[in-house]
């Protein structure tokens, strides 16, 4: 966590798919440890690119112990500016493998721990918004499931095979016009989706659900908001023109986000109602259509009386109105733009 050069250069590709420490980072309690945890077995030490490296071998311990550093270093951090604190958490964890997670049990670690968390953790996740950009005019790396790494320069809609260093070599490849996109500041929002799992309320307040209104907020998003797999699988999605990408309803991946919603709506709650209708008031269709696959899954696996409940919004409210709004997108690219049509 305290390592300012994590996630740079010849490591970010290691250490978005696995727990990957520079030696060079440890301290020096953790020096004097590591021939032990090598001889147990709970570490390996090899060299990756240019750096020395550690790898735990039992990751779901590791994942628990660095959520735990994350905790403190967390609390320290909020008890001076509890925003700046959230934003710190977010933007740390971006590129680090499950950190959607770590940042998560995080803040529930804190929680436990403390009593509560500041409001302010929450908003400064929020702050980072994310993105998505064309990859354009830039060297880029990706890795192979062998574990080689491959270099493409990609300059005026081509792509060269390149060293890391961007001296290209062989004959140029035409990117099309369906260019690729590449995301960014995704791990604050995607920290807040898993924190919504867990139904949490304003101290004082029990009826003013903060995991419902982190809901309502990252379920806008205009892209999915998943994690990038290991072998680089992507997943079903469809183009709704200038109100983003959602995932396919019947053969996609579900996101975090969408499953906490459903959560959420399964169990026992006063303001499902209110939520539902300050949903359809808002007419985002990216947050509509990840409502509809909550409530598909609310009724498929909810009891008999959620299940009929989830039907009934399904058909006489949700469905009807993602119709709606996408007559609306399609009638507005007719006219203003080139269809884009369905994925």
């Amino acid at each position: 966590m305290a390592d300012d050069l994590s996630g740079v250069a010849d490591l970010a590709l290691a250490q978005s798919t696995g727990f990957v420490v520079r030696q060079d980072a440890l301290s020096q309690e953790s020096r004097e440890r590591l021939a032990g945890l090598q001889a147990a077995g709970h570490v390996r030490a090899y060299r990756q690119g240019r750096e020395d490296v550690v790898l735990p071998t039992i990751p779901a311990a590791f994942m628990v112990e660095l959520a735990d550093a994350a905790a403190t270093i967390l609390e320290h951090r909020a008890s001076g500016d509890a925003m700046k604190a959230g934003e710190w958490l977010g933007r740390r964890l971006e590129g680090v493998y499950l950190g959607d997670l770590i940042g998560a049990q995080a803040i529930r670690t804190l929680a436990e721990t403390t009593g509560g968390f500041s409001a302010g953790i929450i908003q400064g996740l929020f702050s980072i918004k994310p993105h998505e950009e064309l990859v354009e005019d830039r060297l880029i790396a990706c890795a192979t499931p062998e574990g080689e790494t491959i270099y493409l320069k990609i300059e005026g809609g081509k792509a060269w095979m390149s060293d890391r260093f961007g001296n290209v070599r062989g004959e140029p490849v035409e990117m099309g016009p369906e260019r690729s996109q590449m995301m960014g500041n995704v791990t604050g929002w995607m920290i807040l989706g898993q924190l919504a799992h867990f139904p949490t309320a304003r101290v004082g307040d029990d009826t003013d659900r903060i995991d419902a209104t982190i809901l309502f907020q990252i379920g806008q998003c205009p892209f999915p908001l998943l994690r990038a797999n290991q072998l680089g699988l992507g997943h079903l999605e469809h183009d709704l023109g200038p109100h983003g990408r959602v995932l396919c309803k019947d053969q996609g991946a579900i996101e975090a986000t969408t499953q906490a919603m459903a959560g959420m709506l399964m169990r026992p709650w006063d303001g499902a109602e209110h939520f539902v209708a300050t949903v359809l008031e808002e007419k985002s269709l990216p947050l509509l259509h990840r409502l509809m696959i909550a409530l598909r899954t609310v009724r498929d696996l909810g009891d008999e009386e959620r299940a009929v409940w989830a039907e009934e919004l399904l058909q006489d409210s949700i469905v009807p109105e993602i119709k709606n709004l996408l007559d609306v997108v399609s009638k507005t690219s007719e006219e203003d733009m080139t269809p884009r049509g369905m994925d």
